[in-house]
């Protein structure tokens, strides 16, 4: 799926994208423009000023599988990135989710309750000059890599190394018919989540 253009001038807008199945992807499966690598979802800035600059990105829901030479998840702008799982087993040495400068910069983010299984980096947050901001927030995820978490402002979410997840998971394997992420018993468990920062 390809939507917008390369050069940001055919922006697409109130767009929902929901209940599809993409397989087999050797590139992207999804690109929202500006785009120039290939991660399976790529979404790029919002309007430097003006009407829509303000606006964001909200992907949850989402199974995010394989990929052998990119991240899973790739943003900048503002954007919601929530109650998705990502799992990726290729030691690529790019994080399983990128909130980074592509065409302009991360501003918003929000990425909360997801799962991520990644050998190298879970989730990595960048601001031009690698300079983490405070308007980047992750809380409540389940991070299972080598490095879970860089940068961002980070509570309340459970970090292991790749290979522990399956003292934690139900299946995580790499095969979708019995591919599992949901938790064992009395694991992954915390306190309450104050979900009002998403509001």
């Amino acid at each position: 799926m390809y939507f917008g253009d390369s050069d940001g001038s055919d922006p697409f807008i109130g767009g929902l994208i929901e209940d599809n199945e993409v397989i087999d992807t050797i590139g992207y499966n999804l690109q929202i423009k500006h785009q120039a690598v290939r991660p399976n979802v790529l979404v790029g800035h919002l309007p430097l000023a003006g009407p829509g600059q303000e606006d964001e990105y909200a992907i949850y829901a989402n199974l995010f599988f394989q990929n052998p030479g990119e991240a899973l998840f790739q943003g900048e702008g503002n954007l919601a990135l929530y109650s998705n799982l990502f799992f990726n087993r290729h030691a690529v040495e790019v994080p399983a989710i990128a909130i980074q400068p592509h065409n302009d910069i991360p501003r918003r983010a929000r990425v909360f309750v997801n799962t991520v299984l990644h050998p190298w980096k879970g989730i990595q947050v960048l601001r031009r000059e690698d300079r983490w901001e405070d308007d980047q927030l992750l809380i409540g995820n389940a991070v299972f890599a080598e490095t879970p978490l860089q940068g961002g402002t980070r509570a309340q979410n459970l970090t292991d190394d790749y290979a522990a997840a399956a003292k934690s998971l139900q299946r995580p394997v790499p095969d979708l018919t019995v591919l599992d992420l949901s938790p064992r018993e009395n694991r992954l468990l915390g306190g309450a989540i104050d979900l009002s920062l998403f509001s």
